[in-house]
């Protein structure tokens, strides 16, 4: 078991980049609670990496018109409960415009927030 914690940790950390994954032992979120990834961005070319309730990494590409909010930016939120022992808490938010955000909730309360400006904008929460 220590040995697919460390490995997923890896992985995560090639994933998302060095130092972005908490130390394993370290979770805020275990099996059973309600995991939230709100992601947000001013256009709706961008790409959204997290992973689901089973450790494993998920993308989903660019935003739909209808997800348009009145502050003009994009919203989309990504909610599953975890069937994890360890739940790994990370999200990134990759725009092609230059706003993008994320939110990171457990139960309901807010774990992590994450905000970039710039060209091709990248917010992470972890």
């Amino acid at each position: 078991m220590r040995k697919w914690m460390i490995c997923g940790a890896a992985a995560a950390a090639v994933a998302f980049g060095a130092g972005s994954i908490a130390a394993a032992g370290a979770s805020a979120a275990t099996r059973g609670d309600t995991i939230t990834f709100e992601a947000t961005s001013d256009t709706t070319f961008g790409t959204i990496s997290y992973f689901n309730g089973a450790n494993i990494l998920h993308q989903q590409h660019d935003f739909k018109l209808s997800e348009k909010g009145a502050d003009g930016l994009y919203h989309r939120t990504i909610s599953f409960p975890s069937v994890s022992p360890q739940q790994i808490l990370s999200v990134r938010v990759q725009s092609e415009g230059s706003t993008a955000k994320c939110v990171i909730k457990v139960n309901g309360k807010v774990h992590s927030r994450g905000v970039a400006h710039g060209f091709r904008a990248s917010a992470l929460c972890t």
